[in-house]
């Protein structure tokens, strides 16, 4: 679905009802759009009015579920279906829709669920092979939903109030953990940018009263190739969240739009290697992670391990046949 409230609204209910939705990338289409509904079993597909021709692609397909909703809650007024659709097997779902059924229908009461239980599948980027679907328990959301320790203890100055921008996609996990979670769980908003647009980005900023943003690395190198706006130092926005984000960006990014603080962090949806770098100032630019040397000591969840760029496999010595820490400033593949 596309970055609206309606797949907000189609994450919140389908969970509420005890389903695991998959949140399939909207660029995809055909074959590898095709493999994403079978790999899951899936039942069921709900898109937004402008997904339904590549629904319509693949709808005599094998593997192609039964049900497929269109869904509409004011995001697309007087977007119609396209006409090859009115026949395949596509139901379109309006908002008088959705009251009728309410005064019609008496919902059963949904199942119990634990934390333990699967609340959504996130594709992998499907960068070597199809995109694969991992599994995200609902442990996970709890977890990415609570408070970090720096917003919990300085809630004046991060949290009140807290309005995200992020016009990442939400089946990612970065928009969707980051964004969605974090800010129901630490009381914000979400503000939800339907798409990336570099010329009315900070705009957006300011129209959102946005006090944090979220990027992926090539995102901030896209803002700066923008031509300047008046918009670029307007609004009130202190913390940058996301990832990827080199040295030299990172200082021009922060020099141009006057955003005093960067939160780097390192994660893979499917992973669970991680490393942080939050904070201000030169020490922290382009880092991934930034650790002293009692933190490398300390740290007992994820190493950096020297590689065999010729084997593409860690290195092991070959007396313990044990891998061994890579050195500082040496590269290395980071295990969980």
């Amino acid at each position: 679905m596309t970055n609206t409230p309606e797949m907000v609204f189609t994450i919140y209910a389908l969970s509420k009802l005890g389903a695991a939705p998959a949140l399939v990338n909207t660029a995809l289409r055909h074959q590898t759009l095709l493999h994403c509904l079978s790999v899951v079993c899936a039942k069921l597909v709900i898109c937004t009015p402008d997904h339904v021709s590549r629904l319509v692609e693949i709808s005599n397909r094998p593997g192609m579920p039964t049900y497929c909703v269109s869904i509409s809650l004011g995001s697309f007024p007087g977007l119609p279906l396209e006409p090859e659709s009115t026949s395949s097997r596509i139901t379109t779902i309006q908002p008088s829709d959705l009251a009728l059924a309410s005064t019609r229908h008496t919902f059963t009461v949904p199942p119990k669920r634990s934390t333990r239980d699967v609340f959504c599948l996130i594709y992998t980027s499907g960068t070597s092979g199809a995109p694969k679907a991992v599994r995200i328990k609902a442990n996970h959301l709890l977890l990415v939903s609570t408070p970090l320790p720096i917003d919990r203890d300085n809630p004046k100055k991060y949290l009140q109030p807290l309005r995200i921008y992020s016009s990442l996609p939400l089946f990612h996990a970065t928009g969707l953990f980051t964004g969605l979670c974090y800010a129901a769980g630490s009381g914000g908003t979400l503000c939800l940018g339907r798409r990336f647009s570099d010329s009315s980005f900070t705009r957006a900023l300011v129209e959102a009263r946005a006090t944090r943003v979220l990027y992926v690395g090539e995102l901030a190198k896209y803002l700066l190739a923008a031509p300047e706006s008046r918009f670029d130092t307007a609004h009130g926005v202190s913390v940058a969240t996301g990832n990827g984000m080199a040295g030299d960006v990172w200082r021009r990014f922060v020099r141009r739009f006057g955003i005093r603080e960067v939160r780097e962090f390192y994660r893979s949806t499917e992973g669970v290697a991680k490393y942080d770098n939050f904070g201000c100032g030169v020490a922290m630019e382009g880092k991934v992670g930034f650790e002293g040397p009692i933190m490398r000591c300390c740290n007992a969840l994820t190493y950096l391990v020297k590689y065999d760029h010729e084997t593409g496999l860690p290195w092991r010595d070959p007396r313990t046949g044990f891998c061994l820490q890579a050195k500082v400033g040496e590269a290395g593949e980071a295990i969980g």
